[in-house]
């Protein structure tokens, strides 16, 4: 998925704008306790909608602008969605993601350029440093870190993933110059990285 531009004028010229207009960061406040949101982008509060202009007070008929997940929990709701998803089509087209990469998937048109959330120059070098120093254990180890855990977390994000991408790539550009240096059983548990991670190196 790109990352997105939120276009609140467009929200403007939804019929029920003007009388229950809000944002994200009230909403959530409200109902969790909690703003991670940027207070830019706007929202129609369905809980205001329901309170004050559906008959009866129909409040279990819509849903919040916005189901909002604390980080930590993010992960048992993918898990969720996806069982969900095997029973229900729909749901596969659902996205869970947590809060602060929402923060980064939808930005604002003055955001641009992207500010990526790591140095991935810094952690590039500190390959680099693993690997001249052939601490392949330590090289494995990070590999996994940035081409598992932190890539399944940023996915969504199109130029986070990128920059990540080649940084990996260029890790592994230093990986092979050292292949000469070492002998026959170390380069095939080394290349072994290559081969757990081919949606990276291909």
């Amino acid at each position: 998925m790109a990352t997105q531009i939120f276009d609140n004028d467009f929200l403007h010229t939804h019929p029920i704008y003007q009388n229950v207009h809000s944002t994200l960061v009230d909403v959530s406040n409200r109902d969790y306790a909690m703003a991670p949101f940027d207070k830019r982008i706007e929202c129609l509060d369905m809980d205001d909608y329901e309170a004050h202009y559906m008959q009866n007070g129909a409040n279990d008929s819509t849903m919040d602008a916005v189901f909002i997940f604390k980080a930590d929990v993010c992960q048992q709701a993918k898990h969720k969605l996806d069982a969900l998803g095997h029973s229900n089509t729909s749901r596969r087209r659902w996205i869970v993601m947590s809060p602060d990469i929402f923060g980064k998937a939808y930005i604002a048109k003055e955001d641009i350029p992207y500010v990526p959330l790591h140095d991935y120059k810094a952690v590039l070098a500190n390959f680099c440093r693993l690997i001249d120093s052939h601490l392949w254990d330590e090289v494995e180890k990070e590999f996994e870190t940035w081409g598992s855990k932190t890539y399944s977390r940023i996915s969504y994000i199109s130029q986070e993933r990128e920059l990540l991408e080649d940084m990996l790539r260029n890790v592994w550009i230093k990986i092979e110059s050292e292949k000469d240096k070492v002998d026959t059983d170390t380069w095939d548990y080394i290349s072994l990285i290559k081969e757990d991670y081919p949606h990276i190196l291909g």
